[in-house]
């Protein structure tokens, strides 16, 4: 199903790639996956409404087996994300770009995520978030020192990463 990445690509091509994939949703087992999340929670609230325990059950049932799917993936990439890809940025862009990446899945893991296992999630998008904020602030802060104008810092590559 995935297709194999050139291992002999520098850190842009990579950082390239990554956002082509996320914006072309070449990854549609996960868009597939969150999209069936969400039906299998509404159905289940219908027959929640309706009391039909028989269907609850088999619908909690099915959505245990996709939460167990996503989780995996999800687990996946945070890992790469957390391994090998942040600690290897060495351009702002691509540190910004990776530590998003790395709280979308966090927030995403949370949002489906109950109790004790939704604790374990929601720290980590709001440090992320955090770092995201001041990496920007010392950017902007670069940026001004270095007399560049507000309105060229606009148009730089990495805050429509982060504007989505």
């Amino acid at each position: 199903m995935a297709s194999a990445v050139p291992e002999n690509l520098n850190e842009e091509q990579y950082v390239c790639l990554a956002k082509l994939a996320e914006q072309a949703k070449q990854y549609e087992v996960i868009g597939s996956l969150r999209v069936a999340w969400f039906i299998i929670s509404s159905i289940k609230q219908k027959e929640e409404g309706r009391r039909n325990e028989e269907h609850v059950a088999l619908v909690k049932q099915y959505r245990f087996k996709v939460e167990t799917e996503l989780s995996a993936i999800y687990a996946g990439i945070l890992e790469l994300l957390q391994s090998h890809l942040v600690p290897s940025a060495t351009t702002r862009e691509s540190k910004v770009f990776y530590l998003k990446l790395k709280g979308d899945y966090h927030r995403y893991l949370a949002g489906f995520k109950n109790g004790d296992e939704t604790k374990t999630h929601q720290p980590h998008f709001i440090t992320l978030t955090v770092k995201l904020l001041l990496l920007l602030l010392i950017s902007l802060l670069l940026l001004l020192e270095a007399g560049m104008a507000l309105s060229t810092w606009q148009g730089c590559h990495f805050l429509s990463i982060i504007s989505e």
